[in-house]
């Protein structure tokens, strides 16, 4: 169970834990070949890491990393740096537990850079005029940033996921099918009149494609990843194709209230290792991008755990201490779900009531869980709202 002990001047100010006060014995200094520092850091009376961690890049002029040790475990802020100084991790650490992944001012940073990058990601897409009803390169380029940006949060590859025109074809052979049938089906029947080369487009499209009725394209995402409605709640699997780790192309299409997006990509040749996939993700969550009305979810790696079909989510309410403040939230839902929607392993539940207001934090604990090697069967992360 992590262990709710935790100051509120470490979330600002990144301090030690009573104690700190202890005699140190000496202090870890690293040397490159070249004689200059490249890290520095005090050692307790035990020999162990304790007090502030600075790490330099070789030639000992610029920082790469300044973090805060306790006792022998990170504890407080770490902040790392590329080469130009730019931050490329701002993470709240306690006693040795990553507790928050970003902070906010990094997540928020973060979600502008995406809206930057992908322009250039839909200039190299080109002219879309040999795809007949191809959507507005605007309107597919709001939906990709929104794309990555959900990919982003929940801690998935999202900086390549790009369009591939393969996928817009199938995607709006799909949407323009739907059309005709009036209605939303992931096995269409050939409606009258349409060619058979176009329907075998239309139907692999459909087949292979998230589907959706009655919004942009933009919105298709933001639907997509809410799927907690009574037909889709027991899966949750257009969220779960959305948040693939192994998908790095797609392709969005749309004919009058109808539009698809393509799931089944798998291009990704190096997966990065991960633990699970969970949404709300860990540690900071935008309000704007998850409601209080959504399933929460785990999607555990299959190559480190098997779920149990017994097992459970439990949601408990934090202070601003991060200290359980009560009983787990009650939930109107409950499920686990096996099936391979890009990740298999999902743990499903979702709360009576819960609040998306500032600094509203939940520790997450599942149960049930099967490791393979050594890890535990439980697990349990933090979800705080800003």
């Amino acid at each position: 169970m992590l262990r709710s002990l935790f100051l509120v001047a470490l979330l600002v100010g990144g301090g030690l834990t009573p104690g700190a006060a202890n005699l140190f014995a000496a202090d870890e200094v690293i040397k490159g070949d070249d004689g200059t520092q490249l890290s520095k850091v005090a050692l307790d009376a035990d020999s162990k890491r304790h007090g502030a961690y600075t790490a330099w890049f070789p030639g000992g002029k610029k920082v790469a990393e300044k973090s805060q040790y306790a006792h022998g475990k990170l504890h407080g802020k770490r902040l790392c740096f590329d080469q130009k100084g730019r931050p490329t991790a701002d993470e709240t650490w306690l006693d040795g537990s990553l507790i928050f992944p970003r902070s906010i001012a990094f997540i928020d940073a973060t979600r502008k850079q995406i809206a930057i990058d992908t322009a250039p990601a839909m200039a190299a897409l080109g002219p879309l005029t040999d795809i007949v009803g191809a959507a507005k390169p605007k309107d597919l380029e709001l939906a990709l940033i929104r794309i990555r940006t959900y990919r982003y949060l929940c801690f998935v590859p999202y900086e390549d996921i790009t369009f591939n025109r393969e996928y817009i074809n199938l995607a709006q052979h799909a949407a323009s099918v739907l059309v005709k049938i009036g209605s939303l089906t992931h096995t269409p029947s050939k409606p009258a009149g349409v060619e058979d080369a176009f329907f075998a487009l239309a139907a692999k499209g459909c087949g292979e494609s998230n589907l959706c009725q009655g919004s942009d394209l933009a919105g298709s995402v933001d639907r997509y990843m809410n799927d907690s409605d009574p037909s889709n709640i027991d899966r949750i699997g257009h969220r779960r194709w959305l948040l693939n780790p192994g998908m790095q192309q797609t392709g969005l299409g749309i004919e009058g209230a109808f539009s698809a997006l393509y799931a089944f990509d798998q291009k990704r040749a190096a997966i990065p290792d991960y633990e699970f996939v969970s949404y709300p993700p860990r540690g900071y969550c935008p309000h704007d991008l998850f409601d209080a009305s959504y399933a929460w979810h785990a999607s555990f790696n299959p190559a480190h755990y098997d779920v149990a079909a017994t097992a459970t989510m439990a949601i408990y309410p934090l202070n601003a201490q991060l200290k359980r403040t009560g009983k787990a939230l009650e939930t109107d839902y409950a499920k686990v779900n096996l099936d391979g929607f890009g990740i298999p392993n999902a743990v499903i539940s979702r709360p009576k009531t819960v609040s998306l207001s500032k600094n509203a934090s939940y520790e997450v604990v599942i149960s049930g869980l099967v490791p393979k090697g050594e890890r535990t069967a439980e697990m349990s992360y933090i979800v705080s709202f800003y």
